[in-house]
């Protein structure tokens, strides 16, 4: 396959291309394949897949979420008034 780029001015801010032939793609290139490499995860960044509802946050996403049920001593605190 051979890609032309064309040289076209017509604004400042469009893209300026040379009126080269560029042999990008090959047929040798294109038969090449990736190696199918095992990467090797940590248990925290693989996201929990059991759990049915379809989500795809993983442990250490969902340690960063914010989860106290306190949220009324905050307000109270905030308030001047604090109950023991």
């Amino acid at each position: 396959m051979i890609i032309i780029l064309l040289k076209s001015v017509k604004m400042d801010s469009e893209v300026q291309r040379e009126g080269r032939l560029l042999d990008i793609v090959d047929d040798e290139w294109r038969k090449e394949k990736l190696p199918n490499d095992d990467i090797q995860v940590p248990i925290e960044e693989v996201p929990e897949l059991d759990n049915g509802n379809d989500d795809r946050e993983s442990l250490k996403d969902q340690d960063k979420k914010w989860t106290d049920v306190a949220i009324q001593n905050i307000s109270q605190e905030v308030n001047g008034t604090q109950r023991t």
